[in-house]
């Protein structure tokens, strides 16, 4: 029978557990550097596809003086996307308020998300606030439209 040499042995042992310490290492490095990679985008996928693509569009904004109401006009255009909520933000000269229209709730009067190829027109309730608002912002599940200037109807 052969004997082998002891110190040869333990030191291919010895280069086997290198190049697994050295497998793992890289490893955990390419799944940190993942992980942190994903954390750190600007934007989610859905919100370039929607700025690349849009399926909702801020057709105008214009502030009726008679009813002291904001009246928000979207359009859905012919891409048909999942549309969930949508979020008015207005910026009053103080404070900027918002308010939701879509599944996860309603703050605004009348509510419904426009099919594809129509168009609606959202009167929000401004009478409780004494300024009017320069800028109307139009955000959807999250990810920012479009905002206008508030002009007079």
């Amino acid at each position: 029978m052969q004997t082998l040499n002891s110190r040869g042995v333990s030191e291919m042992v010895v280069v086997v557990l290198l190049v697994l310490v050295g497998i793992v290492a890289v490893a955990l490095v390419f799944i940190y550097i993942n992980n942190a990679a994903q954390v750190l985008s600007l934007s989610p996928e859905k919100c370039v596809n929607s700025q690349i693509s849009p399926s909702l569009r801020l057709v105008g904004v214009c502030y009726d003086s008679l009813s002291s109401s904001l009246v928000v006009s979207v359009s859905r255009v012919g891409i048909d996307q999942v549309v969930g909520d949508l979020l008015f933000s207005v910026d009053f000269p103080a404070e900027t308020l918002s308010w939701t229209c879509g599944s996860r709730g309603y703050s605004c009067s009348s509510c419904s998300v426009p099919e594809v190829g129509e168009s609606v027109d959202y009167w929000i309730d401004i009478s409780s606030y004494d300024d009017v608002p320069s800028q109307l912002s139009l955000s959807s599940d999250g990810c920012f439209i479009d905002s206008k200037s508030v002009k007079g109807c």
